[in-house]
Order: C-alpha cells, then sequence, then structure tokens
C-alpha cells in the first residue's frame, strides 16, 4: 500500500469463522521487502539493551512543607549526588553527597569552603528527604525547589592509580564517580578518578578553603590546565591556585600558572572532592558549538533526549546556564537557571528545543548563541533515541 499515512500500528483480523492466522515475522521471506531503515521483528535484529538513564540520572521537583523530614519520591535510584536549589526565590545552591556525607555542603553560586547544615536528612531508593532548618535553603514554606541527583557506586573505596590515594563512589555504567582527597602539595601529583576511560567533564572544589570551583570539560583536550570558574561568568582563563590537567584513562593531574601554590586543586594537607562524568552512549554528552546568532540556532545531535542540558559560552564570558524538562516537558524549554549565581529561576532567554535525538538553541541571545561565539555543553538523558530493534523513538510535543 503506498496511500498510508498518520500514525500506522499493526492489526489482525480474519476472513472466516476459524481462528487460525499466520503471521510472518521474517522467517520467511517477505513478497515485498521491508521498507529501508526497518528490520524484521526476530530475536537476531534485537540490539543488546542500552543505559536506562532513569536509573542513573532524576530530577524531583516539590513545594516546601515547613517539615524537618520532607520526604520526596521519584528516582529510580538511591542517589549519591543531591543538588538542591530553590527555583522560585533567591537561595544558594547546595552540592552534598554520600561521600562526604549529606551533612557537608558546597555551593557552586560561592567560593566558600564547605558548611555543615544537614539540609538533605536522608536518601533512599526512591527520593531524598530535606529539611527546614535555615532561611529556605532546602524546605522553606510557600517556596519550590528542584533537585538533580545521580547516582554513583555507594561506599567509597579506596583507589591507588595516581600517586595521591583517592577515595571513589563509581558508576561504570553510567560514567559518573565522586573523588575525594587529601592534598600533597606536589604539582606533578596524579588523582585515580575510577572510572574506565577518560572523563569528559570534571567539577572540583577545594573544601576546606575558600578557592573557586575548577572545571574541566573535554573541549580543552587532555593536557590543558582549565581554569573554567563555577561561581562566577568569565571566560576561560587561570588563576594563580591551580587547575585541572594531564587526563587519561585511570588519573588526572594538575597544573598552575607558574606560581604553583594549587590552593584551589591539591595543596598540602586540605581536602578536595571531584565529581567526574564520562559521556555514555544514549545518556550522557559533553560537547561544544559555535553561536549562529539566529532565533534557530544549532542543532545538537546528542542520540538521546536529554532531561537536563547546561551550557556555557566560554570565548566570552558567559553564565553557567542549566535548563531541564522536569520543570518545564514541553517545548519551548524556558526555565533557565544560572550555577553562578542565586537567583531563582529566569523566565524566557537562552531558550531551547528538546527532541527525541538531542537539542536545538532557540534564540539568539549572547551567553548560548552569539553568533561566533564558542559554547560548551553537557546533557544527561532521560531515555535513549532508539528502541531494542533501532527505531527511534516518538519526538516530543510543543507547549
Amino acid at each position: 500500500y503506498s496511500n498510508l499515512f498518520g500514525r500506522l500500528v499493526p492489526a489482525v483480523g480474519r476472513r472466516s469463522s476459524s481462528n487460525a492466522a499466520r503471521i510472518n515475522f521474517g522467517q520467511s521471506p517477505f513478497r515485498f521487502p521491508p521498507p529501508v531503515g526497518y528490520k524484521t521483528i526476530c530475536s537476531s535484529n534485537i540490539k543488546a539493551a542500552g543505559i536506562d538513564s532513569k536509573q542513573h540520572f532524576g530530577i524531583l521537583t516539590y513545594d516546601r512543607n515547613g517539615g524537618s523530614n520532607h520526604i520526596i519520591n521519584g528516582l529510580q535510584f538511591k542517589p549519591d549526588l543531591v543538588w538542591v536549589k530553590c527555583s522560585s526565590h533567591n537561595k544558594w545552591h547546595i552540592l552534598t553527597d554520600s561521600i562526604r556525607g549529606f551533612g557537608e555542603n558546597l555551593a557552586t553560586n560561592a567560593a566558600n569552603a564547605r558548611f555543615v547544615e544537614t539540609h538533605v536528612v536522608s536518601v533512599h531508593d526512591t527520593g531524598i528527604a530535606v529539611a527546614d532548618i535555615d532561611s529556605g535553603t532546602a524546605n522553606e514554606s510557600g517556596m519550590s525547589y528542584v533537585s538533580w541527583c545521580w547516582k554513583a557506586g555507594g561506599a567509597a573505596s579506596s583507589n591507588t592509580d595516581g600517586d595521591i590515594t583517592s577515595s571513589v563512589s563509581v558508576n561504570q555504567e553510567a560514567g559518573f564517580s565522586i573523588v575525594t582527597w587529601t592534598g600533597d602539595g606536589n604539582v606533578n601529583s596524579t588523582v585515580g578518578h575510577g572510572l574506565n576511560g577518560r572523563p569528559d567533564f570534571i567539577m572540583l572544589k577545594c573544601r576546606t578553603l575558600a578557592y573557586n570551583w575548577r572545571i574541566y570539560h573535554r573541549y580543552y583536550g587532555t593536557n590543558a590546565t582549565s581554569g573554567l570558574f563555577h561561581d562566577d561568568n568569565s571566560s576561560f582563563s587561570h588563576d594563580a591556585h591551580g587547575g585541572i590537567k594531564a587526563i587519561t584513562n585511570t588519573t588526572f593531574g594538575f597544573g598552575t600558572n607558574g606560581t604553583n601554590t594549587l590552593s584551589g586543586v591539591n595543596k598540602s594537607g586540605e581536602l578536595y572532592v571531584a565529581y567526574c562524568w564520562k559521556a555514555v552512549e544514549g545518556h550522557s554528552a559533553f560537547g561544544s558549538y559555535y553561536g549562529s546568532g539566529t532565533a534557530l540556532g544549532p542543532y545538537m545531535n546528542i542520540g538521546f533526549e536529554p532531561s537536563l542540558v547546561i551550557r556555557k559560552r566560554i570565548s566570552q564570558t558567559g553564565d553557567w546556564i542549566m535548563m531541564d524538562t522536569t520543570r518545564h516537558p514541553e517545548n519551548v524549554i524556558d526555565n533557565r537557571i544560572l550555577w553562578n549565581n542565586s537567583n531563582g529561576a529566569y523566565g524566557t532567554g537562552n531558550d531551547i528545543e528538546v527532541y527525541a535525538n538531542g537539542y536545538r538553541e532557540a534564540r539568539d541571545d549572547g551567553y548560548s548563541n552569539a553568533e561566533g561565539s564558542i559554547f560548551i555543553y553537557a546533557a544527561w538523558g532521560s531515555r535513549s533515541f532508539t528502541t531494542p530493534f533501532g527505531i527511534h523513538n516518538e519526538g516530543r510535543g510543543w507547549g
């Protein structure tokens, strides 16, 4: 038939009173060949099962209740990294994890050292519990919140791949590890990250001193001293307190601009944490693009439908812009939160359109799509682009 259109589904009917039917799923030659790009429904054509993103990364949204043990469900795993932000008001970001202990917090909008407050009371197999212990950081009455959650590997193990012994909790399937170590003050030292391959994205913070976050992105290659700072909107730069370099399949190292203080990455006796991600097909992607300066900008074909997208302009100043599809499930996505300040969610601006296999820049805003500017991105998914038979999933709707 050549005149069919719209959504088609298989159907079986009968022409007589007999209930017998003969269905050919490819066990016998077809009279007419399948269309190009389609396969017969048989076991030999089933691809190996890919990663189920929802078992490794998830986003929770909730409204406050002002209590000391507000339980929020909705995950399909017990999280090891929990990132909480009030989306309705001006409140600090809170990052806490199972390796440092959920009572120790860091904030991406500030260079401050760790502060001990139990905002995330506990984590469980389907979510988290939060408390209202100060003015609205995690559970204040009358406010709304979002929490981005990742699964690592639970309890940490000792890692001796580098010169410095590190403690590592790793999720190899999802390409994510949490790494902690005590600095030794040596610019040539390395730290084992635990992943089976070179990380594409690293967030590193001194826990005991007030120094900027250090960020590595694969755009900079394996041996550049990455000086991107998570709590300001500057372009790529170095400072006197060290960066991340010498990234290999098992370790990463440190570099400076010549002063060798290393305070931001490996000062002797100080405590550090690094969150490391490696791209996993169908789950996470890390890349770069040039802005077009047009309302419909570059399209990033990443092979899956993203649920969280981060972008930053690196050739000039530019905020760390985060968008997710949990707070706004239909296109156009216009709910940006800036990782480098404490403001609540903004409205229209730096918008994106999300599809089954990637996303597109949807505005000509300077911090996300300025003509000729260089941008980096990181994305995590909610589902793979293809079925076990290699057929594309349905696209997303429009708002």
